[in-house]
């Protein structure tokens, strides 16, 4: 009897140790650096953070607000509405489906809602921004918003602002999209047929 009392205390501080260290990631990498156009900023609330399951998430108010662009919070559908120039994007915070310009956009990741602030994956974000593009250095901690392209294709390789050819594996772990990568394979392909 004594030895199963022992059992069933052992097994609950095993299950809190494994609750502590399960929720350990959400907080180990909460405040990540942004750089937009390689200028690091910092937000007044919310910060960029590593969710429990590897999701990078930015701050959909901060990040907006930064690059120019207005926002609103549409409390009837529980929607933040984004605008610049002519850029009008609604996302979601009930749903996976987003919308710029009308069309319909399919996010990877549904928008975090924590004490009253939005997150969502930076690359979804990002890919909302007209112009911009998006990339996460884990060892750096940080996440690089660019404008334009920081590559260049040749029949080479990709270079990439320095001069240095990139393989595919490391656009890949520098979390460039798959659909950006395919892109580039395939302009490269195109430059090498053509030589």
């Amino acid at each position: 009897m004594q030895e199963k009392g022992c059992f069933i205390i052992k097994k609950i501080i095993l299950g809190l140790f494994s609750l502590i260290f399960a929720a350990a990631p959400a907080f180990a990498n909460q405040n990540l650096n942004v750089k937009i156009d390689f200028e690091q900023i910092s937000f007044e609330n919310g910060q960029a953070y590593v969710d429990d399951i590897g999701n990078v998430m930015l701050p959909i108010r901060g990040i907006s607000e930064y690059m120019g662009y207005t926002v609103a919070w549409n409390d009837e559908d529980k929607s933040i509405i984004i605008n610049k120039d002519e850029t009008n994007i609604i996302i979601s915070t009930n749903d996976t489906v987003c919308s710029v310009n009308g069309s319909a956009f399919n996010i990877d990741v549904p928008v975090a809602n924590i004490d009253g602030r939005t997150y969502m994956e930076y690359v979804d974000l990002i890919s909302l921004m007209d112009g911009y593009m998006a990339q996460y250095v884990p060892e750096e901690g940080v996440v690089n918003v660019f404008q334009g392209d920081e590559y260049t294709v040749t029949a080479e390789g990709v270079l990439n602002w320095r001069g240095d050819i990139l393989s595919f594996e490391e656009l890949e772990q520098r979390g460039l999209p798959e659909q950006y990568i395919e892109s580039l394979k395939a302009e490269m392909e195109e430059l090498q047929n053509n030589q």
